[in-house]
């Protein structure tokens, strides 16, 4: 709702609230552009490998080429 309210001229970026694939994809298709996440990450014991996990989610959901990882 918020998004709409802003000039369209502006790069819109979410901070909050992300924890999911669609989380992103949901803020993306209301005119998002950008997304800070972090706490999300940290909580995990490897937080480049939650990273790449929600990165390759993203990927799949939008048909997008793949990165790849090696550990």
């Amino acid at each position: 709702e918020l998004a709409s309210h802003l000039p369209n001229n502006v790069v819109k970026v979410s901070e909050s609230g992300i924890k999911t694939a669609n989380d992103i994809l949901l803020l993306k298709e209301n005119g998002f552009h950008g997304f800070l996440m972090g706490e999300q990450f940290m909580k995990h014991a490897k937080p480049e490998k939650a990273c790449l996990e929600l990165i390759f989610q993203v990927q799949h959901t939008l048909n997008l080429k793949t990165v790849s990882y090696e550990n």
